[in-house]
């Protein structure tokens, strides 16, 4: 491979990654909106305290799950499309990608252990998100302005949609992350990734999906 290969897939793997953590960024917001929801007083701060990366990775992946429908034929059009890096861990299914690049989300800050409000550093965002660089960027506008300029709307709609279904049932267990991780590993995919040589989860398979899909419809009684 030339050096113009090998720098054309280093420039698409960032780009890769760079469009994760965009939506996961997102992703967060709506989730600590969910739990001020389900505990109402407490501060965005004090909901953000509640998330520690175990439950982070399981609810996106259940988040993903929940954007296969029946119909589709493959994994385009399903948030697998861009999450596409799962790995069995002991506690269940992690986005590497995702995990390892925590700390340069565009608006949240990582200290170790959770996430929290306080604005990420600007050179990090500018290194890490080009399109903005020059422009008038805060915590308010970021993730529209990057969701805007790197064409996500239609994964942004699916993960208000997957978040809206899962909402809608009372047995999924979005705040006990024991339970996220016990359902996790109920479902056949992290069991059998766990025997493979790389431990990735085969989520590029529709007809895999479909079938974790309706497993977990099962296991949380729904129809």
């Amino acid at each position: 491979m030339c050096l113009s290969q090998v720098l054309l897939a280093i420039y698409k793997s960032m780009c890769k990654v760079r469009k994760k953590l965009i939506l996961f960024d997102y992703l967060v917001e709506q989730l600590v909106k969910w739990q001020e929801q389900k505990t109402p007083g407490l501060s965005t701060t004090e909901c953000l305290q509640k998330f520690n990366f175990v439950r982070y990775m399981k609810l996106l992946y259940f988040v993903c799950l929940e954007s296969v429908k029946p119909e589709f034929s493959s994994v385009d059009g399903t948030l697998f499309e861009v999450y596409g890096d799962f790995l069995a861990l002991d506690k269940g299914p992690v986005e590497i990608n995702v995990y390892s690049n925590r700390s340069i989300l565009p608006r949240y800050s990582f200290d170790g252990q959770f996430l929290s409000e306080t604005p990420q550093d600007s050179n990090i965002v500018e290194i890490s998100y080009p399109s903005v660089k020059g422009n008038k960027f805060n915590n308010n506008n970021i993730v529209s302005m990057l969701i805007q300029g790197e064409g996500l709307t239609e994964y942004q709609a699916l993960i208000d949609s997957s978040i809206a279904a899962l909402q809608s049932n009372d047995s999924f267990p979005f705040d006990d992350t024991d339970k996220l991780v016990s359902l996790s590993h109920q479902l056949g995919m992290w069991s059998k990734a766990k025997l493979t040589n790389d431990g990735k989860l085969s989520v590029d398979n529709i007809f895999n999906l479909k079938i974790e899909k309706q497993v977990f419809e099962k296991i949380t009684q729904r129809n």
